[in-house]
């Protein structure tokens, strides 16, 4: 008995010591940019290349983060461009609780191709993740995600909220492009407890 408890006291007090109180909230803000490519149309076996380097007109070179909360004054609100994305993705403290808002608009050419926002409930503590992609469907989720409408739901455990903004048709690399916001929500304990 004592062999059984021992472990699982030293796993409980582990995950209260990680998750402890003092700990802040943050928000992490990573884009997908580099050379890559996924499997569509969806079921097929050919290959998409994505758009999606920082510096060009037809990736996010033009894109815009802001987020802000209404318990902040707007003195507070926080906006990215892609420059603030070059070299690392931004993380930063946020409240532990209260509600959080984020607006992504894609400029390209002088004027904007998608855009749209979404809000969640923040949570004491909590490592919280945006990841900003330019694809049909987001990565980090996979084409099982898609659902036939077209928009995203999340299909692994750390996912909160899949939001997609249409890339305007002009605009667009490809058929069903869009600008994906996908939320991400890492207690340190989820692995381990």
């Amino acid at each position: 008995m004592k062999a059984v408890l021992l472990p699982l006291l030293l796993a409980l007090s582990s995950c209260s010591v990680l998750t402890d109180a003092e700990d802040a909230a943050t928000l992490t803000i990573s884009v997908n940019s580099g050379t890559s490519s996924l499997p569509w149309p969806r079921g097929s076996e050919t290959r998409q290349v994505l758009f999606n380097s920082l510096g060009d007109d037809r990736g996010f070179a033009g894109l815009e983060i802001e987020i802000s909360s209404p318990a902040w004054d707007t003195a507070r609100d926080t906006v990215f461009t892609i420059a603030d994305f070059r070299d690392h993705a931004p993380s930063f403290e946020v409240p532990d609780s209260g509600r959080l808002r984020i607006f992504a608009r894609l400029v390209q050419a002088g004027r904007v191709v998608a855009e749209g926002s979404g809000s969640w409930m923040l949570k004491q503590g909590a490592e919280w993740w945006v990841r900003v992609n330019r694809a049909p469907y987001p990565p980090t989720e996979g084409v099982h995600s898609l659902t036939e409408a077209g928009t995203g739901r999340c299909a692994w455990f750390w996912c909160i909220a899949n939001w997609r903004f249409p890339v305007a048709e002009e605009a667009a690399n490809y058929e069903m492009e869009a600008l994906w916001l996908t939320l991400e929500r890492h207690d340190v304990c989820a692995d381990v407890c």
